[in-house]
């Protein structure tokens, strides 16, 4: 059915719970996995407290780091799992368009990601990743509730 799964992780408690069930789907179709961490621009973060006091090359290899820690972290998880994965890091502003082009690119055929389940204002002021991933991508997704 499906052979190569997408598992998009943030580093939030949120996203660690999806990665279990992404892997876990995984292994039981007998895929491959493919973890995704998108790390945000210098741009993008313009001077939000993630930016204040450091200078762009700080802020590059500090989000660098900060990802290749949380890539790390979950190869082994998968490796524990008995689940051949592949972990990308790919720099962008908007987190759901990247997850869309990662999709396509790597030809995933499914995506497994958290959501927070908020509602109402909440949910319009914050935004959510996962809705914009299922209204905008092509790609089949599975929503772990976090």
């Amino acid at each position: 059915m499906y052979q190569k799964v997408l598992i998009p992780i943030d580093g939030s408690d949120c996203s660690m719970r999806a990665v279990e069930a992404g892997l876990d789907v995984a292994k039981a179709l007998g895929a491959t996995a493919v973890i995704l961490t998108v790390t945000p621009t210098w741009k993008s973060v313009g001077l939000s407290e993630l930016a204040i006091g450091v200078s762009e090359e700080q802020f590059a290899v500090r989000t660098h780091e900060q990802a290749e820690q949380r890539l790390a972290e979950v190869a082994e998880l998968a490796k524990a799992r008995q689940v051949a994965c592949t972990t990308l890091q790919v720099p962008h502003a908007h987190p759901s368009e990247a997850i869309i082009d990662e999709a396509e690119k790597h030809g995933c055929d499914l995506i497994v990601m958290g959501s927070h389940g908020r509602r109402g204002g909440t949910r319009l002021l914050l935004g959510s990743e996962t809705s914009k991933v299922i209204g905008q991508g092509k790609t089949a997704v599975l929503v772990h509730r976090g």
